[in-house]
């Protein structure tokens, strides 16, 4: 059995009423009458972008006598959008690097020195305040 996703068009073969999954085998025993009506579903890859600046959106479908295929579309980010991203980026990188690495330093010492406690305390405190500046916009 392989699956398969199609769109169902309307009576003038210009919109897509809605979707249907369904096994191939049963979508080639159709009958002309009814398959006409059926286009199979072509998803193609998204377009490159620069998440920094850009995002994409599927505005509409392709319709051909074959498929359809996804129209997509690339707009910018606002700035309150990017500022987002920037802070998710740093404490993405905040978590990923700094913190991790003075956990495992701290977790790896039986009896952990005053220093690696500073450390540890000190990567928590960055962790908090790109969280906060994340989702809050928190800058102090």
């Amino acid at each position: 059995m392989s699956l398969a996703n199609y769109a169902i068009l309307d009576p003038t073969l210009t919109t897509i009423v809605s979707f249907e999954t369904m096994d191939t085998a049963s979508f080639a025993a159709f009958p002309t009458v009814k398959a006409q009506f059926y286009r199979i579903v072509n998803m193609t890859a998204q377009p490159v972008i620069d998440p920094a600046t850009q995002y994409v959106s599927q505005n509409g479908w392709t319709i051909s006598s074959s498929d359809v295929e996804p129209v997509w579309v690339i707009l910018s980010l606002t700035a309150a959008q990017e500022t987002a991203y920037i802070a998710n980026q740093l404490w993405s990188s905040t978590l990923a690097t700094g913190l991790v690495t003075a956990f495992n330093a701290y977790i790896a010492t039986s009896v952990p020195s005053q220093a690696a406690t500073n450390a540890v305390v000190l990567q928590l405190v960055k962790c908090v305040s790109a969280l906060l500046q994340s989702k809050y916009g928190v800058t102090n």
